[in-house]
């Protein structure tokens, strides 16, 4: 109950969640029609620092930023 939000770095939301039974009904419905597109945005997130390095080195290369060197970096 609400840990998925400390995950997501959401402290308050998390402990909201924790000690109230009603918001986490309906915080678990949001949650669950939204599911699809969070892990989405998690790696995003987490992936920032990377994704800053290489937009960097994709201006120094190329003199341009390349948006392809995003989707390299998966697969």
């Amino acid at each position: 109950m609400g840990g998925h939000k400390f995950y997501e770095g959401k402290a308050g939301t998390g402990i909201l969640y924790l000690f109230t039974g009603v918001l986490f009904s309906i915080g678990w419905i949001i949650d669950s029609s939204v599911f699809c597109v969070s892990p989405i945005h998690i790696t995003y997130i987490k992936l920032q620092p990377f994704l800053s390095i290489q937009k960097q080195a994709g201006e120094a290369l190329f003199g341009k930023n390349l948006p392809g060197l995003f989707f390299i970096s998966f697969g």
